[in-house]
């Protein structure tokens, strides 16, 4: 058995087999490296909501405002483009390329690479909400080597992406939805469960006077 199926193995046990099956049905309908919505065949932005602190061990972490990620379709292959852009604290871009490919036929698990770093990491989506709109993204940590493949973590950080951030906060059945998922799916301890994600705003003095927070980040 190649690592591929082993790892889809692991996947599969994390997340059940039946859910694994209904997924792969909502993938299907899920246009998630294609905005089929916008009436042309245009690579598809996520929006992220939510992160854990763990993923900063991972490059990003909880620190990034405004973080999105944009998948495409790559010509001749299976594999799909990404591009992520987050802002640091001077609401400097920050971006990173790379591609994902499915495991052993499972797009559900998948693997990420990018430029900067040429190592494979592993990327499972877990959980997607009934209405298509958002995924739960968990990033876990395994040991994989050709004498034996097996789950350090199998949910050690998480990314929450919607296709429309402001749609998402606005729907509370969905967002409960989507903290009853990470619930389950055991996203509780102070190094994995989903913190808000920030948006980046400029502001002047007057804007700070009125804001509820104000730092390197404020919300108005």
């Amino acid at each position: 058995m190649s690592i591929d199926e082993k790892v889809n193995e692991l996947y599969i046990d994390f997340v059940g087999s039946e859910n694994s099956k209904k997924m792969k049905q909502q993938f299907a309908d899920l246009s998630f490296s294609n905005d089929t919505e916008s009436g042309t065949s245009q690579p598809r932005t996520w929006q992220q909501v939510m992160t854990s602190v763990s993923t900063g061990v991972l490059g990003t972490g909880v620190f990034l405002s405004s973080v999105s990620a944009t998948y495409g379709d790559i010509e001749g292959s299976d594999s799909v483009s990404v591009l992520n852009c987050g802002f640091n604290k001077d609401l400097e871009p920050i971006y990173i390329n790379g591609k994902s490919r499915a495991r052993a036929g499972n797009v559900l698990c998948r693997t990420v690479e990018f430029d900067t770093v040429p190592v494979e990491g592993d990327y499972w989506v877990v959980y997607i909400s009934d209405d298509l709109s958002t995924v739960l993204v968990s990033a876990p940590i395994l040991l994989k080597t050709s004498l034996i493949t097996t789950t350090i973590s199998p949910n050690f950080g998480i990314y929450v992406l919607t296709k429309d951030r402001d749609a998402f906060w606005a729907n509370r059945e969905l967002v409960k939805e989507i903290n009853d998922a990470l619930n389950n799916l055991g996203f509780i301890s102070w190094y994995n469960e989903a913190v808000v994600s920030s948006e980046s705003y400029e502001y002047t003095d007057a804007d700070a006077e009125k804001a509820t927070v104000s730092n390197d980040r404020v919300i108005l």
